[in-house]
């Protein structure tokens, strides 16, 4: 839809039928980007009305408790070696692809190619493979590995996205909800009576239930209420993995180029300082290395190539 545009899904939730995960600089940017999508004709109104109805839910990316897409890998395994699933997409697995598959996720043995990008580029392999060391040391970029194509959840199991109202003992239920496997998204959250949103993956209904009794039980009286919105892959309507991000470093790139052939700017306005507010500013000079800018949510690559963790601070839902 935009550049701003990350994830969405049918859903049937109340009056509502689809849910969007759009990332924004902050909310400013969020509103014109909410205006400019009716005034380009971006989304069909109902008739008579001149705007679309929504509910969002404002989160910071400095909020992330977890964010961890290899996480669900485990249960994967745990069906599997129980014979639980043995397949996914149609493709019967057995302990050597589990074992591969688990592998990749994790980024085992996947490196970049330092030599190919410097052919593409043409720049020296030393400066391409100094700028990777410099943006991956700053947090820009994380080393490659191969995702999930709905990012969170295994293909043919459905992901769980919860608000929950957690109150007593906050400290050790969120502990625990970091170390599950089933929980690949974990983030602090002010929704109305909710204080946190949760993204886990299951390959049944039947499990989740048995899952949330199990909290119920370990943690009674801590969690005083839930709202859970269940996405099956069917559900699934557009995820693009780089998008928004690609997009940020196309703008981002425009913009420099026009400073650096700019003849009232000078060689300061072109070389990012310490501290600049995108971290991507850094593939410039290495003097960007030290920022310590919050890197958001992070789109790691299915290529074989390190991508950038996501350059906008907020998260809206």
């Amino acid at each position: 839809m935009t550049r701003r545009f990350g994830q969405a899904f049918f859903v049937r939730d109340e009056e509502y039928n689809t849910l969007m995960f759009e990332l924004h600089r902050d909310l400013y940017a969020y509103q014109e980007w909410k205006d400019r999508i009716v005034e380009e004709e971006m989304i069909s109104l109902p008739i008579g009305h001149d705007y679309y109805q929504s509910e969002p839910i404002y989160l910071s990316t400095k909020a992330i408790i977890k964010d961890d897409s290899t996480a669900p890998m485990a249960v994967l395994k745990e069906d599997f070696e129980n014979q639980r699933h043995t397949g996914v997409s149609g493709l019967e697995l057995d302990s050597l692809s589990v074992d591969l598959l688990t592998s990749l996720v994790r980024g085992d043995a996947i490196r970049s190619n330092p030599n190919e990008l410097a052919t593409k580029l043409d720049i020296h392999r030393r400066t391409v493979q100094r700028r990777m060391e410099n943006l991956e040391r700053a947090g820009v970029i994380s080393r490659p590995v191969c995702r999930f194509p709905r990012i969170w959840a295994p293909p043919d199991y459905f992901m769980v996205l919860s608000l929950l109202q957690v109150e007593k003992h906050k400290g050790r239920v969120l502990k625990a909800y970091v170390e599950d496997p089933h929980v690949s998204l974990l983030v602090k959250a002010s929704a109305n009576r909710y204080n946190v949103l949760m993204c886990s993956s299951f390959y049944r209904m039947g499990d989740h239930l048995s899952w949330e009794e199990q909290y119920d039980q370990r943690f009674p009286a801590s969690l005083r209420a839930v709202k859970n919105l269940y996405l099956s892959p069917a559900m699934t309507f557009s995820i693009h993995q780089q998008f928004v991000s690609l997009a940020y470093l196309d703008q981002r790139l425009k913009e420099i180029r026009g400073r650096k052939y700019s003849p009232r700017c000078s060689k300061r306005d072109v070389v990012p300082r310490r501290g600049d507010e995108f971290p991507s500013e850094s593939i410039l000079s290495e003097e960007a290395q030290t920022s310590r800018r919050s890197p958001g949510l992070r789109y790691y690559g299915s290529r074989g190539h390190p991508h950038l963790m996501h350059p906008y601070e907020n998260l809206f839902i």
